[in-house]
């Protein structure tokens, strides 16, 4: 069972379980919490598709015009502890088809379903080839290839892990990064580690490493910084943010004191060196540089914890950042030289926020794709900017 925590101002460890801790604490246990969503104060997304996913939904992905969603289960039991047999997800495929000069007559097909282990986390390959790598709470690594009808490429498995989060290590384009570099994700689990996994997507191999660090509780989140491939930043329940040089383990700690809960979302922008993105259980989003690991450069109040953080993939929106802010819905933001500032919410899910990707539909339309946990529902909804 994952249990939250958070230190005292005296660093005394002890439990702290408001209702976003509470909420998070819950899917382990299979619960049927609810709770009130924030009234609807004014939204310009217009919805366009929504499917009841059937298993609780925590993850989307874009790649082009295909859609993964990814869902997490758990079979209720009367018991404290549970086995991981009570866990069990799903891969969910949608195909856009495109109508014409009317965007509000998209129309979307599910074109594969694919029984799983709980899924918590998915990443496409950035470069090209439609590979699907994913994590579970069963402690595996998989990667799918789309183009061979999801035949599974590459696994591995950490035993007794749940895997947190994942990102691949060449995020910027093809341009940018060569296709015989080499191919690492960067994997975070319940017991706090960051592992470094080498992957050979010719033989199919995965290989995990010795961990590179260790966060004091869950490390609910870690990515690479998509301009130096031997830099990690990962976020803990320990309400720490490290920088992390994969060559030598040496780690900083940004903003000591700074997260005043759990750090559970981080974006390492594609268009701008230096800027990293945080989010926390405190319900602040934190806009950095990382070359000043003191303070944030911006602070923005989302009003719900912060699950995942987004980015539209067109460099002329690069300010522009979606928020799945769990108990307060969706939010699009933009940041300006001061300050951020909301360009709308979407509050249409009736439970917690969790899952979100971008999808440039033209050059005025985003195309969001979000997704909720105990009401398992998907919603496709555009923005015109």
């Amino acid at each position: 069972m994952i249990k939250s925590r958070r230190l005292s101002n005296s660093g005394e460890q002890k439990r702290h379980e408001p209702r976003h801790f509470k909420a998070r604490l819950s899917i382990d246990m299979g619960s049927d919490e609810n709770f009130e969503m924030t009234e609807i104060q004014h939204s310009d997304a217009k919805a366009v598709f929504t499917w009841d996913t059937k298993l609780s939904a925590d993850s989307a992905e874009w790649y082009e015009n295909v859609l993964a969603i990814g869902t997490y289960q758990v079979d209720k039991s009367d018991q404290d502890k549970f086995s991981d047999k009570q866990r069990h997800g799903s891969i969910l495929l949608f195909r856009a088809l495109e109508v014409e000069d009317d965007i509000e007559k998209d129309s979307f097909e599910l074109i594969k379903n694919i029984e799983t282990g709980a899924i918590l986390d998915m990443k496409w390959y950035p470069l090209g080839h439609p590979y699907l790598a994913t994590c579970t709470s069963s402690g595996d690594v998989i990667i799918y290839d789309f183009s061979q009808e999801m035949k599974i490429n590459a696994r591995a498995r950490l035993e007794n892990r749940v895997i947190l989060s994942l990102d691949w290590n060449c995020r910027r384009s093809s341009e940018d990064l060569k296709e015989s570099a080499k191919k690492q994700l960067v994997i975070s689990d319940n017991r706090g580690y960051i592992s470094i996994c080498d992957v050979d997507l010719q033989s199919g191999e995965i290989q995990i490493q010795e961990p590179l660090i260790k966060h004091d509780f869950e490390a609910w989140i870690t990515v690479f910084d998509a301009w130096d491939n031997n830099i990690v930043f990962s976020g803990g329940d320990d309400m720490k943010l490290y920088k992390t040089d994969i060559r030598t383990k040496q780690k900083i700690v940004f903003g000591k004191n700074e997260h005043n809960a759990g750090v559970t979302s981080l974006y390492s922008d594609i268009f701008q060196e230096h800027r990293l993105v945080s989010g926390s259980y405190d319900e602040s989003l934190r806009i950095w540089d990382t070359r000043n690991t003191k303070f944030p450069r911006l602070t923005y109040n989302a009003g719900g914890g912060i699950w995942r953080i987004r980015q539209p993939r067109d460099p002329t929106k690069k300010n522009i950042l979606g928020l799945a802010c769990m108990h307060n819905g969706f939010q699009i933001i933009e940041e300006g030289s001061q300050d951020c500032s909301l360009i709308t919410d979407y509050k249409e899910h009736e439970s917690l926020a969790y899952g979100l990707d971008f999808r440039c539909k033209d050059s005025s339309t985003l195309q969001l794709a979000s997704c909720s946990f105990y009401d398992h529902l998907l919603k496709i909804w555009n923005v015109t900017y």
